[in-house]
């Protein structure tokens, strides 16, 4: 057995949130599990003069990742793995933790073996529920909170960005036994910094959520930049989740 401190992130947040929805009297976490009456879509807008645009991805349900390629405007949606159907590589699969909310400690109990974590072709970040993840490249954190403010790229030439991290308690994925405290987490890799753009409040009962404000800076896996703000995170039907994301690429 062993216990892991929860980290100070929107993803380590997210647990704690969920919880606290499920021990609260009935409604407060209306809409937060809900199954998409939207469909999976994804549509977006692009003006190639001024390279802005917008996309909206149903990543409303815990069961896919959307791979977003911003070179060619599409968005790809690829199912969460639940089974091992050849060799295991070693590390893809479903954590199972108890989670102890007093001491805010995952307990672990189980791992379930899956294959890995399939992905497009050709893409640029992802998306799952409040989670992300960017093709071999960083996020960076602006002080800016519109893409009409932003200065050209190169301010930001010596910035660090930060990589994708491995992690087995982030990334919720089996949520049956929420009720009980005992969740199972898909072992991936997700971005920090990219999942601070919806911040959590859990400080007092129902918790409420919104978009940091802030305009995020990607770095690409083929060298070129993106600036990603987060509009919204709730679609016209109540759904969490729904994202609709303002971008400038390429932002030179």
């Amino acid at each position: 057995m062993r216990n892991k401190k929860i980290t100070n992130t929107i993803e380590g947040a997210a647990i704690t949130l969920s919880l606290l929805l499920l021990s609260s009297c009935n409604g407060l976490f209306d809409g937060v599990y809900d199954e998409p009456s939207e469909g999976n879509v994804s549509e977006g807008e692009y003006n190639p003069s001024t390279r802005r645009g917008r996309i909206v991805v149903n990543a409303s349900t815990f069961d896919k990742w959307h791979y977003i390629n911003l070179h060619d405007r599409s968005v790809t949606a690829m199912d969460v793995p639940t089974l091992l159907t050849g060799e295991w590589d070693g590390k893809s699969g479903i954590t199972y933790h108890e989670v102890d909310l007093k001491n805010d400690t995952y307990t672990f109990k189980k791992l379930v073996k899956t294959d890995a974590m399939p992905e497009p072709s050709d893409w640029d970040f992802a998306v799952h529920k409040f989670d992300s993840r960017i093709k071999n490249g960083g996020a960076y954190e602006t002080e800016f909170t519109s893409l009409d403010d932003l200065p050209a790229a190169s301010e930001f030439s010596n910035v660090v960005f930060t990589e994708d991290v491995w992690n087995e308690n982030s990334v919720m994925t089996d949520i049956s036994g929420m009720l009980s405290y005992y969740i199972g987490y898909q072992n991936s890799l997700s971005n920090p910094v990219l999942g601070k753009w919806l911040v959590m409040d859990i400080t007092t009962p129902p918790p409420t959520y919104h978009p940091s404000g802030k305009v995020y800076i990607v770095r690409l896996h083929d060298g070129t930049m993106a600036a990603l703000h987060l509009a919204n995170y709730i679609s016209p039907n109540n759904l969490k989740g729904y994202l609709t994301i303002d971008y400038i690429y390429p932002y030179e």
